[in-house]
């Protein structure tokens, strides 16, 4: 039997696991907690929004100005190489185009001495016909020659003297002559013909 002194005593509580300070802020079974944990929710949620515009943006934005960029600095480089090629077919043309004009300088510069030397050979031509009509007696039509080879001889003038300074007023002052004998010796004009011609056939064996 149990006596009134003889009452069990109670046995200690079982402890309560304590609660860090982190874990209460979130606890949902207290009104902090509850609030806490809906204030995270936003957060997450403001965060990932936040995160999916910079991904968005990226994207949308920087990656195809990104993208632009390298394109253009790509046309940028074949305009460059473009450009240097250019420039090289220009100094090929510009060298072409020198040499070309040399060329023509070069075929004016002939046709200018060819022309000079079939004037040459007209002239001797034409003196020698002279002689042909002295030696004929046909004293006016040697006269006519002679007047028409002097001016073909004046006109080869600053020719003739590039070679021999002076020779040209030596050949027309031998002209004058032959054409003041002609009337009164004319073997004489003939003789002084031969010596022009002769002059004129030296010179043109001498420089053409």
């Amino acid at each position: 039997m149990n006596t009134p002194d003889s009452t069990p005593t109670p046995g200690p509580l079982p402890s309560t696991p304590k609660k860090n300070a982190l874990a209460s802020l979130v606890d949902k079974e207290t009104r902090l907690g509850r609030f806490n944990r809906a204030a995270l929710r936003w957060a997450a949620l403001v965060l990932s929004l936040y995160a999916l515009g910079l991904f968005t943006s990226f994207f949308l934005l920087y990656r195809p100005t990104f993208q632009y960029l390298i394109q253009t600095q790509s046309n940028y480089t074949e305009v460059n190489q473009n450009l240097s090629i250019a420039q090289r077919k220009i100094q090929d043309l510009t060298a072409t185009n020198t040499s070309l004009a040399n060329q023509v300088l070069a075929l004016n510069q002939n046709v200018d001495r060819a022309s000079q030397h079939i004037q040459l050979l007209k002239l001797i031509n034409s003196l020698q016909a002279a002689h042909i009509s002295i030696d004929n007696l046909d004293t006016v039509t040697a006269r006519q020659t002679l007047i028409s080879s002097r001016t073909a001889l004046d006109a080869l003038g600053p020719v003739i003297d590039k070679t021999s300074a002076g020779s040209s007023k030596i050949m027309l002052a031998r002209l004058d002559l032959i054409t003041s004998e002609l009337d009164q010796t004319p073997k004489s004009a003939a003789a002084d013909l031969d010596v022009l011609i002769g002059q004129l056939l030296a010179y043109e064996k001498a420089n053409y």
